[in-house]
């Protein structure tokens, strides 16, 4: 299960939370 909420972005740069918000929208369009 791929929980969004998840503190994993804690790991990630500033560039990289950029770029997983953006998969993350993503995501929640091919499961809208």
């Amino acid at each position: 299960v791929l929980d969004i909420d998840a503190p994993i972005t804690d790991r990630f740069d500033d560039n990289d939370k950029e770029h997983l918000e953006a998969i993350v929208k993503i995501i929640e369009k091919q499961l809208a």
